[in-house]
This record gives C-alpha cells, structure tokens and sequence, in this order.
C-alpha cells in the first residue's frame, strides 16, 4: 500500500526533493519513498521506485535500487532508531541483506577504515547513504557491486 505523504501547513501533497536527484517532486516521489520507508525489505516498492527513477531519467539510481532487490540488500534495523549497513568480508561474513561490498560501505558518510558498521537514525537515511555511495562508485568509474 502506498502512502501520500501530506503538508502538515495546507493538507496537500508534501514537495519533497528526491535525495537521488536533487529533483523536487509533489506526490508520487515521495509516495514511492514512504512505501519504501514504511517496509524496507519489501523488495516491491523498491522496484516500483527504480522504475520511476528510470523513466524521471534517474538510471543510476534506478540501477541500485534493482541491485538491493536482486542481491537481497536492505538496512538492517538493529534497535526502534537505529538502522545500520555492514562491511561484507567475504570469507568471515555470514550472508546478510545488511552487508555491502567494500567499495559501497566505504563510500557511506562516516565509514571509515577499519570499521565494520555504520549506524543511522531512520531507513529513509540508510537508503540514501547508499544511493550517495552508489552515485559515487559510478562517477569515479568504479564497479560498485565488484
């Protein structure tokens, strides 16, 4: 189920800014992100949302959406505030949809070498920490899933 986010000043739909594109959009952008937010493992919104972005001319972040459902990737809620993505060392990592390949964790705000963990205060951050990270890999022209 979609939800329509409302203004809380005048009812109507509330004008978000695409954390993906920096586009500002007034209902079905955020609509898309809240049902995203509301149930981040349900891989069904987040194919919904990349196809928006693709067709709102987004392919970058439309690719990594596809990839979080393809590889089973989501933030990993470890207590009511706090949402986390992990490190995935390959031959010590237990498979979880936490865990991202180094070159996207480390392009996370605050990851740092030799951390294991980084922690944010909602999905909604996560999810946008990746897209940022996402973003990042590709315009350096680096693979970000390899």
């Amino acid at each position: 189920m979609l939800v329509i986010p409302s203004c809380s000043r005048c009812g109507g739909y509330s004008a978000v800014v695409c954390p993906s594109c920096g586009r500002r959009d007034s209902g079905l952008l955020g609509s898309l992100r809240a049902a995203v937010d509301a149930d981040p493992t349900d891989p069904h919104h987040r194919l919904v949302l990349a196809d928006w972005l693709e067709e709102n001319g987004d392919q970058v972040a439309a690719d990594c959406w596809r990839w979080t459902v393809a590889d089973s990737v989501c933030p990993e809620q470890e207590d009511a505030s706090t949402w986390l993505w992990r490190r995935l060392i390959p031959r010590w990592s237990k498979a979880r949809p936490a865990n991202l390949p180094e070159q996207l964790f480390y392009g996370l705000p605050e990851a740092g070498k030799p951390m294991m963990v980084v922690r944010f205060g909602s999905a909604a951050t996560a999810w946008d920490a990746l897209i940022t990270a996402w973003r990042s890999c590709v315009a350096a022209g680096v693979n970000p899933v390899e």
